[in-house]
């Protein structure tokens, strides 16, 4: 499909969510941008040492993304009271929403993109 493009774009995101399959997804990737001249890849993930490795060895580039304790707050926070607004989960404790919000922005990792040359 790429061949009836002048360029196209492939992003995707979460490949640190791939678990045991991470090293062949980062296969296929790698490889279909190096067959692909006129193909544009990035790929988003937590900042994992392996991820990054394989990719520094395909000559992908790395690109930093800073996100501040702040953002992930917002988007956290957001997250869960969509949730909470479609009762999934349906909490009976208000003070259990600020459990989970506090537990899931500590948890929470940075963003690394690496790009295809």
């Amino acid at each position: 499909m790429s061949t009836k493009l002048s360029q196209a774009v492939v992003v995707v995101d979460g490949m640190d969510e791939c678990g045991e399959n991470v090293e062949r997804v980062l296969d296929s990737y790698t490889n279909l941008s190096a067959e692909c001249e006129n193909l544009s890849v990035a790929l988003f993930s937590r900042d994992e040492h392996r991820i990054g490795q394989r990719l520094h060895e395909a000559d992908f580039e790395h690109i930093e993304v800073r996100t501040t304790e702040h953002d992930i707050r917002l988007y956290v926070t957001a997250e869960v009271e969509l949730r909470i607004l479609k009762r999934r989960p349906s909490l009976r404790d208000p003070d259990l929403k600020d459990e989970i919000i506090e537990a899931l922005t500590r948890g929470a990792g940075g963003i690394s993109v690496h790009q295809a040359p």
